[in-house]
């Protein structure tokens, strides 16, 4: 089975070349909102729907209108379209449930890249990539694009230039669960707080190092930086890249805690069981519950990406991952596997079996239970035979 896998080189080229990196964004995000201000015309006309072969069969004549777009790769072109017409679909389908607002413009600082679909529009050779209309630039390689490069984007973030290339990788087979010893299954039970990333079935636990709670202070001191210059000012364009620079980092040291946790996850065990968890659903609940609630915590853990990454890693290396139901993994007992008397509330960091009087720490017993799950799904009868990893 092919699977896809992106990777991120940095590009260092000539002031002339980067100027001309820009000039092909501006001239994306230009034809992605003259583009866009045609559906909105048409929908608002008479609920007209365009498609993406209408618009992809105009641009030979707005090339002949607009001169400029000839300085842009016909791939490129195609795929501003391409990008349009994924957002508009989205709002062709939801609008029909219920009222929706149009999609709207877009603005430079949030069009950070365009790409090439197909390989004679771009080249690698050793450290150096060649790009239609763009020509030569160096890249730093800091390792090999493995597999099949099926496309290249050029991707620009706070003044750094990056090529991000999609390739196409052959998985490993999927390996029998009935085959995996005990020892290489394990139950994951995520959370948000300071003490517990992740609790394993075993009884080991990740700290959550909380990225973002830890350079709030800093954030905050830069926001008002850039509150408190004039609007349109050199001195605030330059607070704003300061400010946006941090936000950055911050985004890449929660990226590289979570890679390295998957890996080590990942080149450990076979059969991996996590809850089928919806974040969104939880912040919703949680916000109609108190008014006042923020999900800042949530996000800076960042569970939803921890388990993407975890569910893409294992797909590569024909592991199995399985996705058990929430319900009661907190409130059920790991050992006989009985209900709590009472509802555990979470400052209730220990539970207590009034059944059979087993204690065990809160977050280790979910993670057992959904493990417990995981094999009786997986493995059905076969499941008596191996007996508990516990």
């Amino acid at each position: 089975m092919l699977i896809t896998k992106a990777i991120k080189l940095r590009l260092y080229s000539s002031q002339e070349k980067q100027y001309q990196i820009n000039q092909i964004r501006e001239i994306c995000l230009w034809l992605y909102n003259f583009l866009g201000k045609e559906r909105i015309k048409a929908w608002k006309e008479n609920k007209t729907i365009i498609t993406y072969s209408q618009q992809q069969n105009i641009l030979p004549q707005l090339k002949e209108t607009y001169p400029d777009l000839k300085l842009v790769h016909s791939q490129t072109l195609q795929d501003v379209v391409r990008r349009l017409d994924y957002s508009w679909k989205k709002f062709y389908v939801e609008v029909r449930k219920e009222k929706v607002g149009l999609p709207r413009r877009k603005w430079l600082e949030k069009y950070e890249s365009f790409s090439y679909t197909q390989n004679p529009a771009f080249q690698l050779k050793r450290s150096q990539l060649w790009l239609s209309k763009l020509g030569w630039m160096n890249i730093r390689k800091h390792r090999e694009p493995i597999g099949e490069i099926k496309t290249c984007s050029l991707l620009v973030k706070n003044q750094k230039y990056y090529a991000v290339f999609s390739c196409e990788i052959e998985a490993q087979p999927k390996i029998e669960v009935s085959s995996i010893p005990k020892e290489r299954q394990i139950g994951i039970d995520v959370g948000i707080g300071k003490d517990n990333f992740f609790a394993l079935s075993n009884r080991e636990k990740q700290t959550n190092p909380q990225f973002y709670r830890t350079a709030e202070k800093e954030l905050g001191e830069l926001q008002r930086k850039v509150s408190n210059k004039e609007k349109g000012s050199q001195r605030r364009e330059k607070a704003k890249l300061e400010l946006s620079k941090k936000h950055e980092k911050v985004s890449n040291q929660r990226k590289d805690f979570v890679f390295k946790a998957v890996k080590k996850l990942r080149d450990n065990y076979d059969l991996l069981a996590v809850e089928k968890l919806r974040t969104r659903k939880i912040m919703e609940r949680n916000q109609e519950q108190n008014p006042w609630y923020s999900a800042k915590s949530l996000h800076d853990a960042s569970l939803s990406f921890f388990l993407l990454a975890l569910s893409h890693r294992v797909e590569e290396t024909g592991g199995r991952l399985v996705k058990v139901n929430p319900a009661y993994t907190s409130q059920r007992c790991s050992n006989c596997q009985q209900l709590a008397s009472r509802k555990l509330e979470l400052s209730d960091r220990v539970f207590v079996c009034a059944w059979c009087q087993r204690q065990e720490d809160r977050d280790i017993n979910a993670a057992k239970n959904i493990l417990y799950q995981a094999q009786i799904t997986e493995l059905g009868t076969n499941f008596v035979n191996q007996g508990k990893i516990w």
